[in-house]
């Protein structure tokens, strides 16, 4: 499952507090992901003000590369290109 129960009021939230692909929920059957056609959401992190530390990683297995996000900004915003028409 690519969300979890986060209250008994039966609230549903996506769930990147542990790591796993982008990719690997994007076509979840979750309202918030149909209403954008994928992610266009922020987080509240759990760094907030505390730019000593990542607030949030990606990494791609394939090249290697991996990009830290340090941020003072109390959420961060993850937007896929769910709308982009480019080639």
């Amino acid at each position: 499952m690519c969300y979890r129960r986060i209250s008994s009021g039966g609230r549903y939230s996506l769930d990147f507090r542990m790591p796993h692909a982008i990719g690997e929920c994007i076509d979840a059957d979750h309202p918030q992901l149909k209403v954008v056609n994928g992610y266009d959401h922020t987080w509240e992190l759990n760094t907030k003000g505390d730019d000593t530390r990542p607030a949030a990683w990606v990494y791609d297995p394939a090249s290697g590369r991996k990009m830290e996000i340090f941020t003072t900004e109390p959420g961060m915003q993850i937007y896929t290109g769910n709308g982009l028409k480019g080639k």
